[in-house]
């Protein structure tokens, strides 16, 4: 019922900005008990996939959210 919600929600979001939008929910979101903030960024950044909620970014190709810190590209980041 969650998952059908949030995609629900994201699919209203324009295609080019649903994976920012994704990454602005996570930082918003507080760490939970079990669960690092490491694996509910990644499990954030697969919500776009085909057995997710399917869903089309900013390329027009149904794909993960590629963000650069969550593979170990870059530093994360501060907000």
């Amino acid at each position: 019922m969650a998952k059908a919600r949030c995609c629900r929600e994201l699919a209203a979001v324009q295609p080019r900005c649903r994976c920012e939008a994704l990454r602005l929910f996570m930082d918003g979101v507080g760490e939970l008990r079990g669960c690092p903030r490491e694996a509910q960024r990644a499990a954030a950044a697969a919500l776009m996939a085909a057995g997710e909620c399917d869903l089309r970014g900013g390329s027009g190709e149904t794909e993960r959210c590629y963000w650069p810190w969550l593979v170990g590209d870059g530093d994360v980041p501060v907000y």
